[in-house]
């Protein structure tokens, strides 16, 4: 058994090693040519560097592969379960093998559906290592099948991390989008109402924005607008802690200036 897990880890870890581009991530090139060498204590070092630098569930899935050469099966499997519900299929298939075994639920509770539209069912993974498991929506998402870990419910929550979140482009893409996307609302042009809205939302782990709620408004249908506009945003780079993506609280200021909305006259 083991033999045979072996073997199958070291075909993996030669097919994602060669799947990187040439000279992309340094340490990722080092922690290969560690790893080569048998060298498995330097490998891990590289390759949790590249982690920090650049996540990626290749990088995740190799690391895993070293734990295993260096005898930590737990840990093994907590960077292939990480992979898992970032939706490596390599990642689920070693997981399901060698960590836990799992069952697939597709009656669905309303507050998910209500909260993940996309709802199709739930994956509930019984762990090797712990006394717990882990329950993963599959959803739809804009035609794409996503999966999210919906174990805690947002139970573990940060909001300072190394790696803070970030939206496409970096914060002036973010003034942009809000800029060109916000609309006043007829009822608070009308009655002169201006001000700053401000609204607190998450971005989990997959980029995804959650939980957006608003903190101080102004009324007149502007709450409801700023947070209608912070639901259309694209995904988000998520944010990392300790190389991992984590669950990841955001706050974030929309102004709506009368005099300037009622020259462009973008309101409704």
């Amino acid at each position: 058994m083991k033999k045979n897990i072996l073997l199958t880890a070291f075909i993996l870890f030669s097919i994602t090693l060669f799947g990187q581009t040439k000279n992309r991530d340094k340490n990722f090139n080092l922690g290969v040519a560690a790893f080569q060498a048998g060298d498995y204590e330097n490998a891990l070092t590289f390759f949790t560097a590249s982690l920090k630098e650049k996540w990626s569930t290749n990088c995740m899935v190799n690391r895993a592969i070293t734990y295993y050469y260096l005898g930590d099966t737990c840990k093994f499997c907590d960077d292939l379960n990480i992979a898992y519900k970032f939706g490596d299929t390599t990642a689920a298939k070693l997981y399901k093998e060698n960590c836990g075994t799992s069952k697939i639920v597709y009656n669905i509770p309303e507050s998910i559906k209500k909260e993940y539209q996309g709802a199709e069912y739930i994956e509930i993974i019984n762990h090797k290592c712990y006394d717990d498991s882990t329950a993963i929506l599959f959803y739809k998402d804009k035609g794409k099948t996503m999966s999210e870990d919906i174990s805690s419910s947002y139970a573990d929550v940060y909001t300072i991390v190394e790696v803070m979140p970030e939206f496409p482009g970096g914060d002036e893409a973010l003034k942009e989008f809000i800029a060109k996307n916000k609309v006043y609302p007829d009822k608070a042009v009308e009655n002169d109402i201006q001000g700053t809205v401000y609204v607190q939302f998450i971005v989990n782990k997959n980029g995804n924005i959650r939980r957006a709620l608003v903190l101080r408004g102004i009324g007149g249908g502007c709450d409801e607008e700023a947070i209608r506009v912070v639901k259309s945003m694209p995904n988000w780079k998520p944010g990392t802690q300790n190389g991992k993506p984590v669950n990841v609280k955001i706050n974030l200021t929309i102004d709506y200036n009368i005099s300037v909305y009622k020259k462009k006259g973008n309101h409704k």
